[in-house]
Protein backbone atom coordinates (compact mmCIF):
# COMPACT_ATOMS: atom_id res chain seq x y z
CA UNK A 1 0.00 0.00 0.00
CA UNK A 2 1.47 3.36 -1.02
CA UNK A 3 2.10 5.82 2.11
CA UNK A 4 1.77 9.52 1.40
CA UNK A 5 4.90 10.70 2.70
CA UNK A 6 4.58 13.78 5.67
CA UNK A 7 5.43 17.67 4.59
CA UNK A 8 9.21 18.11 6.27
CA UNK A 9 9.51 21.64 7.19
CA UNK A 10 12.61 23.56 8.77
CA UNK A 11 12.07 26.30 10.92
CA UNK A 12 14.94 28.14 12.43
CA UNK A 13 14.79 30.50 15.31
CA UNK A 14 11.97 28.24 16.82
CA UNK A 15 11.92 28.22 19.82
CA UNK A 16 10.40 31.89 20.64
CA UNK A 17 8.85 34.97 18.94
CA UNK A 18 7.50 34.28 15.50
CA UNK A 19 9.23 31.33 14.95
CA UNK A 20 7.40 29.84 17.46
CA UNK A 21 3.92 31.67 15.98
CA UNK A 22 5.03 30.09 12.59
CA UNK A 23 4.89 26.81 14.03
CA UNK A 24 1.78 27.02 15.65
CA UNK A 25 -0.05 28.27 12.74
CA UNK A 26 1.19 25.29 10.78
CA UNK A 27 0.71 22.65 12.92
CA UNK A 28 -2.71 24.02 13.44
CA UNK A 29 -3.81 24.36 9.98
CA UNK A 30 -1.95 21.25 8.37
CA UNK A 31 -2.18 18.40 9.97
CA UNK A 32 0.11 16.01 7.65
CA UNK A 33 3.54 18.75 8.35
CA UNK A 34 6.05 17.06 10.35
CA UNK A 35 8.24 20.42 11.91
CA UNK A 36 11.68 20.67 12.83
CA UNK A 37 12.25 23.15 15.14
CA UNK A 38 15.59 24.64 15.19
CA UNK A 39 17.35 26.88 17.48
CA UNK A 40 21.01 26.91 19.58
CA UNK A 41 20.10 26.27 22.71
CA UNK A 42 18.69 22.52 23.42
CA UNK A 43 16.44 22.99 26.79
CA UNK A 44 14.94 26.16 24.92
CA UNK A 45 14.25 24.44 21.63
CA UNK A 46 13.32 21.36 23.93
CA UNK A 47 10.89 23.03 26.16
CA UNK A 48 9.18 25.16 22.88
CA UNK A 49 8.42 21.74 21.18
CA UNK A 50 6.67 20.49 24.51
CA UNK A 51 4.95 23.54 24.92
CA UNK A 52 3.45 23.02 21.30
CA UNK A 53 2.54 19.19 21.94
CA UNK A 54 0.53 20.78 24.82
CA UNK A 55 -1.53 22.99 21.95
CA UNK A 56 -1.90 20.29 19.97
CA UNK A 57 -0.89 16.84 21.04
CA UNK A 58 -1.28 14.85 18.01
CA UNK A 59 1.03 17.54 15.79
CA UNK A 60 4.68 15.96 14.70
CA UNK A 61 7.28 18.79 16.08
CA UNK A 62 11.13 17.47 16.11
CA UNK A 63 12.88 19.87 17.89
CA UNK A 64 16.76 20.26 16.45
CA UNK A 65 20.28 21.75 17.98
CA UNK A 66 20.99 24.34 14.92
CA UNK A 67 23.94 27.09 15.55
CA UNK A 68 23.75 28.93 12.40
CA UNK A 69 27.56 30.54 13.39
CA UNK A 70 28.86 26.94 13.63
CA UNK A 71 29.72 25.33 10.09
CA UNK A 72 29.96 22.03 12.07
CA UNK A 73 26.53 22.50 13.44
CA UNK A 74 25.16 23.55 10.51
CA UNK A 75 26.88 20.42 8.83
CA UNK A 76 25.78 17.63 11.68
CA UNK A 77 21.67 19.31 11.27
CA UNK A 78 21.94 18.54 7.72
CA UNK A 79 23.64 14.77 8.23
CA UNK A 80 20.83 14.36 10.58
CA UNK A 81 17.95 15.10 8.26
CA UNK A 82 19.51 13.49 5.05
CA UNK A 83 19.96 10.47 7.33
CA UNK A 84 16.49 10.27 9.05
CA UNK A 85 14.68 11.75 5.99
CA UNK A 86 15.88 12.15 2.99
CA UNK A 87 14.52 15.10 1.95
CA UNK A 88 13.16 18.86 2.67
CA UNK A 89 9.99 19.88 1.64
CA UNK A 90 9.92 23.67 3.35
CA UNK A 91 12.85 25.84 4.56
CA UNK A 92 11.80 28.66 6.81
CA UNK A 93 14.76 31.03 7.50
CA UNK A 94 13.84 32.86 10.38
CA UNK A 95 16.47 32.99 12.76
CA UNK A 96 18.52 36.37 13.11
CA UNK A 97 20.16 38.78 15.29
CA UNK A 98 19.69 42.63 16.04
CA UNK A 99 22.90 43.49 16.79
CA UNK A 100 23.14 45.06 20.71
CA UNK A 101 22.75 49.07 19.26
CA UNK A 102 20.31 50.89 17.15
CA UNK A 103 21.92 53.92 17.16
CA UNK A 104 25.92 52.96 16.98
CA UNK A 105 28.84 53.32 16.78
CA UNK A 106 29.39 49.60 15.58
CA UNK A 107 32.84 48.06 15.73
CA UNK A 108 33.69 45.63 13.11
CA UNK A 109 33.22 43.05 16.03
CA UNK A 110 29.42 44.02 15.58
CA UNK A 111 29.40 43.79 12.15
CA UNK A 112 30.86 40.39 11.84
CA UNK A 113 28.70 38.65 14.53
CA UNK A 114 25.37 39.95 12.83
CA UNK A 115 26.21 39.43 9.34
CA UNK A 116 27.58 35.73 10.23
CA UNK A 117 24.07 34.50 11.60
CA UNK A 118 21.54 36.64 9.32
CA UNK A 119 23.59 36.13 6.29
CA UNK A 120 26.56 33.91 5.94
CA UNK A 121 24.89 31.34 8.41
CA UNK A 122 21.75 31.49 6.33
CA UNK A 123 23.17 31.34 3.42
CA UNK A 124 25.60 28.47 3.89
CA UNK A 125 22.17 26.63 5.57
CA UNK A 126 20.18 27.08 2.53
CA UNK A 127 23.04 25.79 0.17
CA UNK A 128 23.34 22.77 1.97
CA UNK A 129 19.81 22.08 2.24
CA UNK A 130 19.32 22.25 -1.46
CA UNK A 131 19.98 18.72 -2.40
CA UNK A 132 17.39 17.46 -0.11
CA UNK A 133 15.07 20.24 -1.04
CA UNK A 134 15.32 19.20 -4.58
CA UNK A 135 13.92 15.28 -3.52
CA UNK A 136 10.99 16.89 -2.55
CA UNK A 137 7.81 15.72 -4.24
CA UNK A 138 6.08 18.65 -3.67
CA UNK A 139 6.13 22.00 -4.36
CA UNK A 140 9.69 22.81 -2.86
CA UNK A 141 9.44 26.23 -0.98
CA UNK A 142 12.24 28.27 0.80
CA UNK A 143 11.12 31.51 2.84
CA UNK A 144 13.55 33.68 4.12
CA UNK A 145 11.99 36.11 7.07
CA UNK A 146 13.56 39.63 6.10
CA UNK A 147 12.79 43.16 7.06
CA UNK A 148 11.29 46.32 5.44
CA UNK A 149 14.77 48.04 7.08
CA UNK A 150 16.57 46.04 3.96
CA UNK A 151 14.62 47.66 1.52
CA UNK A 152 16.76 50.09 -0.28
CA UNK A 153 13.81 52.16 -1.87
CA UNK A 154 12.34 52.34 1.65
CA UNK A 155 15.47 53.42 3.60
CA UNK A 156 16.85 55.48 1.32
CA UNK A 157 13.96 58.26 1.84
CA UNK A 158 14.91 60.90 4.53
CA UNK A 159 11.66 60.67 6.03
CA UNK A 160 11.42 57.69 7.27
CA UNK A 161 12.06 57.78 10.91
CA UNK A 162 14.52 54.76 10.61
CA UNK A 163 16.93 55.74 8.01
CA UNK A 164 19.61 56.06 10.50
CA UNK A 165 18.78 53.25 13.13
CA UNK A 166 20.01 49.88 12.99
CA UNK A 167 22.70 49.84 9.90
CA UNK A 168 24.34 46.89 10.91
CA UNK A 169 21.06 44.90 10.76
CA UNK A 170 19.51 46.81 7.54
CA UNK A 171 22.48 46.08 5.54
CA UNK A 172 22.59 42.43 6.54
CA UNK A 173 19.02 41.83 5.25
CA UNK A 174 19.83 43.72 2.16
CA UNK A 175 22.62 41.12 1.78
CA UNK A 176 20.33 38.76 2.57
CA UNK A 177 17.68 39.78 0.36
CA UNK A 178 20.31 39.81 -2.49
CA UNK A 179 21.08 36.28 -1.77
CA UNK A 180 17.42 35.13 -1.73
CA UNK A 181 16.63 36.62 -5.16
CA UNK A 182 19.44 35.50 -7.09
CA UNK A 183 18.17 32.02 -5.67
CA UNK A 184 15.03 32.31 -6.84
CA UNK A 185 16.19 33.49 -10.49
CA UNK A 186 18.12 30.29 -10.68
CA UNK A 187 15.37 28.29 -10.06
CA UNK A 188 12.27 30.63 -11.46
CA UNK A 189 12.37 27.52 -14.75
CA UNK A 190 11.01 25.45 -12.74
CA UNK A 191 7.72 25.76 -11.30
CA UNK A 192 7.86 23.05 -8.70
CA UNK A 193 10.40 26.08 -6.59
CA UNK A 194 9.09 29.01 -4.84
CA UNK A 195 11.75 31.18 -3.08
CA UNK A 196 10.50 34.29 -1.41
CA UNK A 197 10.96 36.72 1.18
CA UNK A 198 8.91 37.85 4.02
CA UNK A 199 8.57 41.09 6.46
CA UNK A 200 6.93 40.13 9.56
CA UNK A 201 6.89 43.39 10.68
CA UNK A 202 7.74 45.33 13.84
CA UNK A 203 6.62 42.73 16.42
CA UNK A 204 6.44 42.59 19.98
CA UNK A 205 9.04 40.19 20.37
CA UNK A 206 12.12 39.78 22.85
CA UNK A 207 13.93 40.48 19.34
CA UNK A 208 12.74 43.94 19.44
CA UNK A 209 12.78 43.93 23.47
CA UNK A 210 8.71 43.94 23.35
CA UNK A 211 8.15 47.56 22.06
CA UNK A 212 6.89 46.33 18.72
CA UNK A 213 3.43 47.10 17.98
CA UNK A 214 2.38 44.02 16.03
CA UNK A 215 1.89 40.89 17.60
CA UNK A 216 3.92 37.85 16.58
CA UNK A 217 0.76 35.70 15.80
CA UNK A 218 0.15 38.51 13.28
CA UNK A 219 4.02 38.49 11.94
CA UNK A 220 3.66 34.87 11.13
CA UNK A 221 1.06 35.13 8.69
CA UNK A 222 2.55 35.93 5.83
CA UNK A 223 5.59 34.16 6.30
CA UNK A 224 3.19 30.72 7.05
CA UNK A 225 0.84 31.52 3.32
CA UNK A 226 4.47 31.65 1.44
CA UNK A 227 5.76 28.92 3.08
CA UNK A 228 2.86 26.67 1.75
CA UNK A 229 2.65 28.42 -1.94
CA UNK A 230 1.57 25.81 -4.33
CA UNK A 231 2.86 25.46 -7.81
CA UNK A 232 0.85 27.94 -9.20
CA UNK A 233 2.60 30.54 -6.30
CA UNK A 234 4.52 33.68 -6.77
CA UNK A 235 8.27 33.53 -7.00
CA UNK A 236 10.73 35.82 -6.45
CA UNK A 237 8.95 38.40 -4.20
CA UNK A 238 9.21 40.45 -1.02
CA UNK A 239 6.26 40.86 0.81
CA UNK A 240 4.55 41.86 3.91
CA UNK A 241 1.05 40.41 4.97
CA UNK A 242 -0.49 43.83 3.11
CA UNK A 243 1.24 43.18 -0.38
CA UNK A 244 4.92 43.68 -2.02
CA UNK A 245 8.20 45.33 -0.17
CA UNK A 246 10.05 47.71 -2.79
CA UNK A 247 14.13 45.80 -3.10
Amino acid sequence: MLTTKPTLVLVTGANQGIGFEVVKKLIREHKDYHIMMAGRRKDAIADAARQLKEIEPNAVVEPLVLDLTSDESIAAAVHYINEKHGYLDVLINNAGIGGSSARGPWSRTEWQEVFNTNVFGTSVLTESLIPLLAKSDKTKRIVFVTSELGSIEWKSKPSNAFVLLFKVYAASKAALDMFAVNLAVQYSQDSTWKINLACPGHCATRFTDYTGTDTPANGALNICRLATLEADGETGTMSNRFGTIPW
